[in-house]
């Protein structure tokens, strides 16, 4: 997790996410080599488009990063790999 001023920002926006934001973060947080979009709805039960806007929101505000990639078994494309900045 972050460590310094990366902890002090990191906190302080916390307040101002929304709840769905909020709990996509934490499963992204639990997730410590990362997790890729499509193992998101599984670890949440909602739909993916209600997950791919926020995780484009979370990176947008820099709390979240993109760190690889991962092949998706259901469709063989490579899917980015999302972890806690």
């Amino acid at each position: 997790m972050a460590r310094g001023t990366s902890a002090q920002a990191y906190n302080s926006i916390l307040p101002s996410l929304g709840d769905k934001q909020k709990e996509v973060l934490r499963v992204i947080r639990n997730h410590k080599r990362g997790i890729s979009l499509f193992e998101l709805p599984d670890q949440l039960g909602w739909p993916i488009n209600a997950i791919s806007g926020r995780v484009t929101e979370l990176s947008q505000k820099g709390l979240i990063k993109a760190d690889g990639t991962k092949v998706n078994p259901h469709t063989g494309r490579k899917a980015t790999i999302w972890r806690i900045v």
